[in-house]
C-alpha cells in the first residue's frame, strides 16, 4: 500500500475534526468515518493518539470557533437562554425542568469541578485541593433554633422560695 502524501493526511485530519464535532465528540466514530476503518477498537485507540497531536488540537479550536461564529453559539448566549428557561420553569412551576436547567447552568459555571494543584517532585506526587474563593450563589437560611428545655434539677431555674 503506497504511503499517503502530506496533503492526503491533512485532508483526512480535517475530515476527522469535522466528523468529531458533528458526532458529538465521539472520537471512535469520527476516526472510522474519516479513515474508512471498520474496527471500533482500533479506531478508538488511533483516535485517542490523534487527539493528542498539536496540529489536530489547533484544527479543533479553529473549527469550533468557525462553528460558533457561523451559528452564533457562545457561552454567553447559552447562559442567557438557560436563565430565560429557568424563569419560565419558575413561572410554570415545572420543578423537573427547573432543576435540570439549574444543573446545566452550574456545570457551565464550573461549580461541579474540583480544582486541584498537583506538584511532582523527586519524592512523589502531592495533591492540594483548592478551596473555591467564591461564596455559594444561594444563601440558605439557618434552621430555626429549638428552645432549650429547662432542667428541673438545675437550682438556678428555681424560684428563690424553693431554694431554702
Amino acid at each position: 500500500m503506497p504511503r499517503k502524501t502530506k496533503k492526503e493526511k491533512r485532508a483526512r485530519h480535517r475530515e476527522f475534526v469535522k466528523e468529531y464535532l458533528a458526532n458529538g465528540n465521539r472520537q471512535d466514530k469520527a476516526y472510522m468515518k474519516a479513515f474508512k476503518v471498520e474496527d471500533p477498537i482500533y479506531a478508538s485507540k488511533a483516535a485517542y493518539k490523534l487527539m493528542r497531536v498539536p496540529y489536530i488540537q489547533e484544527l479543533m479550536t479553529k473549527h469550533r470557533a468557525q462553528l460558533d461564529e457561523q451559528y452564533e453559539i457562545n457561552r454567553g448566549i447559552i447562559i442567557k437562554d438557560l436563565m430565560e428557561l429557568i424563569e419560565q420553569c419558575k413561572d410554570d412551576a415545572d420543578r423537573q425542568h427547573l432543576l435540570k436547567s439549574l444543573d446545566m447552568l452550574n456545570k457551565m459555571a464550573g461549580n461541579y469541578t474540583e480544582k486541584k494543584e498537583v506538584n511532582v517532585t523527586g519524592n512523589g506526587i502531592t495533591f492540594n485541593f483548592i478551596k473555591p474563593e467564591e461564596e455559594p450563589i444561594v444563601d440558605l437560611p439557618n434552621p430555626p433554633e429549638e428552645p432549650e428545655e429547662e432542667d428541673p434539677t438545675d437550682r438556678h431555674n428555681l424560684p428563690e422560695e424553693e431554694l431554702d
